[in-house]
């Protein structure tokens, strides 16, 4: 796909989950968030489906009013229902997992930004409005990185499988 497809791909499909060319243009690619996690064959290549929890239908209906906080930065956001889903997303250290690092990291190559915004907002932050917010600098080095391994591992695992599904 060229430039020009991707703003078109984008802007088609702003409803995201709830479009179904959203789920069409996503078949057989390795999306932001499955970026780190390459094993998930089965889900890029569409024979796992996933299945909407009540954690992601909370987030769907967050988005808007987090989003509403900041700025002109990549801005990522992750809803933990429980403290403890909080740790899938946060090291102890505060620092954001390895597995979202690789996400948002693509998401501002993609869009030419140089920084994002990793908002976890607190599992009751519809009564005290809490989140966390760690601020990440573009790393064009690690990207590029990352994105070899990806093109990698879709050669040798996606590619091969892919006429099967067609």
């Amino acid at each position: 796909m060229n430039e020009d497809s991707c703003y078109e791909a984008a802007t088609s499909t702003l409803s995201q989950a709830e479009d179904s060319l959203w789920h069409r243009l996503r078949f057989g690619r390795i999306t932001t968030s499955k970026l780190h996690a390459g094993t998930f064959v089965q889900q890029v290549i569409g024979a796992a489906k996933v299945r909407e929890t009540k954690a992601m239908e909370r987030g769907r209906k967050l988005e808007k009013e987090v989003l509403n906080f900041f700025g002109d930065h990549v801005v990522e956001v992750k809803r933990p229902s429980t403290r403890k889903a909080i740790g899938y997303y946060l090291t102890t250290d505060g620092k954001i997992a390895a597995k979202y690092k690789a996400q948002v990291q693509l998401q501002m190559h993609i869009l030419k930004k140089k920084s994002c915004i990793f908002v976890v907002t607190d599992p009751e932050f519809e009564q005290n409005k809490k989140l966390t917010n760690i601020s990440i600098p573009y790393d064009k080095n690690y990207i590029q990185e990352v994105m070899l391994n990806a093109e990698k591992f879709w050669k040798m695992c996606i590619s091969c499988i892919i006429p099967v599904w067609y």
